[in-house]
């Protein structure tokens, strides 16, 4: 059973009415006249989207999933996860573009007072999310949305934390559901962020720009940059680039080099970003 905390900031995508939780447990059930129903996948994910769905392939979550449970990642969730912590003891926390549910379980297991909704446009994402979140024991704190992150069914003034983790940011969107101490993480590739992977692939690899969509209207109060190096097999490292963009713009013959290429050290590099609102 979802907790309080999750079902008091969401808002019927149909009609921006509150909602409730319907008496069999099966179904979201807004508190309109109408009624308007929507019902929990046998997963425990939700479309909330109303509209059709896109977003990642059920081929590029699971590539993602495989690299994710190495742990290769696992020092930039720590990160993120002590960010929120120093702020707050109980936070509810929305992961806008949470994909398969690695960062948001990890925060969740590592805040136990704290309360997460995460969406995305990929229903193969979200219903991983939902899953794990089950087979770790905290769904009874978390709700994943198969929904635009552009419009998400929550209300005003409703979260302490944002995470933005690759994903657009939509600030506006953003500034209208954080309250007015809460914190926005936004998370960018750092510029040598899997330099090494590139090289491989490419006879001139190209370093990465930093996120051209930050923030403009909110108050930057610290930036951090993690940076350091894994070792990933060759099964790790074929799962890590398929989990990228660059595996849809790289040619097959190009692909073909990761196959014969040696095991080598590959960088991680990660810039955070972390806003409040700006008050006057």
């Amino acid at each position: 059973m979802l907790n309080n905390k999750i079902i008091t900031s969401l808002l019927c995508p149909t009609c921006k009415g509150d909602v409730h939780v319907s008496d069999n447990m099966k179904s979201l059930l807004c508190n309109g006249k109408k009624q308007h129903c929507f019902d929990f996948a046998s997963s425990g994910y939700i479309n909330l989207s109303g509209a059709s769905l896109s977003g990642d392939s059920k081929e590029a979550v699971r590539a993602r999933k495989t690299f994710l449970d190495t742990g290769h990642y696992k020092a930039f969730s720590d990160s993120l996860n002590e960010i929120v912590k120093n702020e707050f003891t109980d936070p509810f926390i929305a992961d806008m573009g949470c994909g398969e549910g690695y960062y948001s379980i990890n925060m969740l297991k590592s805040i136990p007072a704290s309360s997460l909704v995460g969406f995305d446009l990929s229903k193969y994402a979200v219903e991983s999310a939902a899953k794990l979140s089950r087979r770790e024991g905290v769904s009874d704190r978390a709700l994943f949305s198969a929904s635009s992150i552009f419009s998400p069914p929550l209300k005003d003034d409703s979260c302490d934390v944002i995470l933005n983790l690759f994903a657009p940011c939509c600030e506006a969107e953003f500034c209208r559901l954080l309250k007015n101490d809460g914190i926005l993480i936004v998370v960018g590739a750092g510029k040598d962020h899997l330099i090494e992977l590139k090289s491989i692939l490419y006879d001139i690899p190209r370093r990465n720009d930093e996120r051209k969509d930050l923030p403009t209207a909110m108050t930057l109060i610290d930036k951090r940059d993690l940076s350091y190096k894994f070792i990933p097999s060759k099964e790790e490292r074929n799962s890590l680039f398929e989990m990228t963009p660059y595996f849809y713009r790289t040619s097959d013959n190009d692909k073909q080099k990761l196959e014969s290429a040696p095991i080598i050290p590959i960088t991680a590099e990660f810039n955070i970003f972390i806003y409040k609102k700006t008050t006057t």
